[in-house]
């Protein structure tokens, strides 16, 4: 799927997600109530924030995501209580990937019981979306 915005920087960026989402809702992969706020909201917090509460229980039980991907060039990267979060089958069943960009040796070797659920633990992420929505 190629999509474009006349709008350029960020503004495209926002005309994009707001188009994709509303596909992810038509096709009901996504939640009807799930506004573009919570999108961005769940974006900027878990990317920019690992270690906060981006990943709290509720908006990990309310989003229900099957795909997460997070930064983690930094030690503290990812938080493993916000790790285990994502990963849990008590906040919501199902399946779920979670896909990490340069995840530290140390972080790694530390986390093992976690980080071995991983996805990806090293490289770049592209995510590609079915024409029609339904992937």
């Amino acid at each position: 799927m190629v999509l474009q915005s006349v709008t350029p920087g960020c503004g495209a960026v926002g005309d994009i997600g707001l188009t994709l989402l509303r596909q992810a809702q038509t096709s009901g992969a996504v939640r009807t109530d799930v506004s573009f706020n919570d999108l961005i909201y769940v974006i900027t917090a878990v990317s920019l924030a690992v270690e906060q509460e981006g990943a709290s229980p509720q908006r990990v039980r309310s989003l229900r995501p099957q795909a997460w991907v997070i930064p983690s060039w930094h030690i503290s990267h990812p938080d493993m209580l916000q790790l285990k979060r994502m990963l849990s089958q008590r906040l919501y069943p199902g399946p779920r990937e979670v896909y990490a960009t340069s995840l530290m040796a140390a972080k790694r070797l530390a986390n093992r019981r976690l980080t071995s659920q991983l996805r990806s633990r090293d490289g770049h992420v592209v995510v590609r979306v079915a024409p029609d929505g339904a992937s």
